[in-house]
């Protein structure tokens, strides 16, 4: 009636309303409607659906949660771990067993303090008993090593204590020792006065991000570096031909060795620059560059063990000599006792080398229970040492990329038959087990962790 009324009633007053396409189209037929064009087209297309923002958003937020990163990483760490021992890629610093490694970590175990106890009257671990540190560094002090680290917090006066400020004055006296002492610069917990002065010691901050390569504000240290940043970086300086122009510490100086360290280098630096030369003490430094924001420096946990430093239990290293202490860097710490306070859960990575029947090396007589701090500290000296520096890619930046990547696959399949979807399918799963491989060979070698599991996941539900 409507339509009628319209063709013969209303013919003159509206002459063009049988144009309406909803009174005159057929039935079913969707209404004609301009077409998008040029760049609002394009953005129309590449909007996210609501299940495919929905699935985007849900992704970056299980990404940034700290307890999936740490999961992710973990297993991530492993898998290198297994691919680096299938194929053989070691670095070429640990595959000699006749060079000594550049740490050497001596863990004070439940064994060493047992037997301490039949020693030491009134032995305690928590504190550590200042006598048994004490005896460690007079036997590291005889055995000529040049740089300690230790990797307690010295900051409460405890019974016995002179005689580890003997044994340590001692060493820098005699030995010109270097020696990095830990300390929580958040808590305001430094090393206690009569043990140890900032005059002739350094003192490094021990606390750091589960499993993150800690770096300095600074490369000269001028306020506070990291614990391991320090003992590398006095190692390295130690090694200088001229170290001794000034930076042998010295239980007479009246000014803060750490400050005479980081004038000493910004002086050189300075000059070097003033007269165009590559900096003297370049080789000194060993900050990694800065990452951009979001990357990451972390340790490389793929690398086995013993290949990054030398372990040896408290009560062995009293017992024994080591020829080539002079060459390394000495850290005393804690070796998963009870009573410890920086044992953390085992990486899976760790538990692999630990494993005889899933590698090809030989295995370590024990398996640890735990990873301590020391460990964490000593892989990080090594990593500084030998400029071995893994650079995290942050999930979310891969995961947006693998979203845009899987929104244009959408739209390229969506315009191919269901034939040639098929095969393009197929093409994408091959695609993306190359990706993995890729992933996991640019780890090694351009030291560089590619996020794969998040991304991939983001991508194949764009495509499904």
């Amino acid at each position: 009636a409507a339509c009628r009324n319209l063709q013969v009633g209303e013919k003159f007053v509206y002459p063009s309303a049988y144009l309406i396409p909803s009174f005159f189209s057929p039935y079913g037929a969707k209404p004609f409607r301009i077409e998008p064009w040029g760049y609002q087209k394009l953005l129309q297309q590449w909007l996210p659906k609501p299940k495919e923002a929905i699935a985007l958003a849900s992704v970056l937020l299980v990404s940034a949660m700290v307890p999936v990163q740490d999961m992710l990483q973990d297993g991530r760490t492993f898998v290198q771990a297994v691919y680096r021992d299938s194929t053989n890629q070691f670095p070429r610093e640990g595959l000699s067993s006749a060079k000594p490694r550049s740490v050497l970590l001596i863990a004070i175990d439940q064994d060493s303090i047992n037997q301490a106890q039949l020693e030491i009257k009134g032995f305690k671990t928590q504190p550590m008993e200042r006598e048994y540190l004490g005896k460690l560094v007079r036997q590291l002090s005889n055995s000529g090593a040049k740089v300690i680290g230790i990797d307690y917090l010295l900051h409460t006066q405890e019974p016995r204590e002179e005689k580890l400020a003997s044994a340590i004055q001692s060493a820098v006296s005699q030995q010109d020792t270097w020696f990095v002492f830990g300390v929580n610069q958040d808590k305001n917990r430094k090393v206690f006065p009569k043990i140890a002065s900032p005059k002739w010691s350094l003192q490094g901050d021990i606390t750091f991000f589960r499993w993150d390569m800690e770096l300095p504000q600074d490369a000269t240290c001028n306020k506070s570096c990291p614990f391991a940043y320090l003992l590398a970086l006095s190692h390295q300086l130690h090694q200088q031909p001229n170290h001794g122009i000034g930076l042998n510490p010295n239980v007479e100086s009246t000014t803060n060795f750490q400050q005479q360290v980081s004038q000493y280098l910004q002086q050189v630096s300075s000059q070097d620059n003033a007269i165009g030369r590559r900096p003297r003490y370049a080789n000194a430094s060993v900050k990694p560059k800065n990452l951009p924001l979001g990357m990451r420096y972390i340790i490389d946990f793929s690398i086995p063990p013993e290949q990054a430093y030398e372990h040896k239990p408290a009560w062995e290293f009293l017992k024994s000599d080591f020829p080539n202490i002079e060459q390394q860097v000495v850290i005393i710490a804690s070796g998963g006792y009870d009573e410890a306070e920086d044992n953390f859960s085992l990486p899976l990575a760790i538990e692999y080398w630990c494993d005889p029947l899933n590698r090809t090396r030989k295995p370590p007589d024990t398996c640890p229970k735990v990873f301590t701090g020391g460990e964490a500290h000593a892989y990080m000296v090594h990593h500084f040492l030998s400029k071995h520096t893994i650079k995290l890619i942050p999930d979310s930046w891969m995961i947006l990329l693998a979203a845009l990547l899987g929104k244009g696959t959408t739209l390229v399949l969506l315009q191919q038959k269901p034939q040639k979807r098929h095969q393009s399918v197929l093409i994408l799963v091959g695609a993306t087990a190359v990706y993995g491989i890729i992933g996991l060979q640019a780890y090694i070698s351009a030291s560089i962790l590619i996020p794969i599991a998040l991304p991939s996941i983001i991508l194949w539900f764009y495509i499904i």
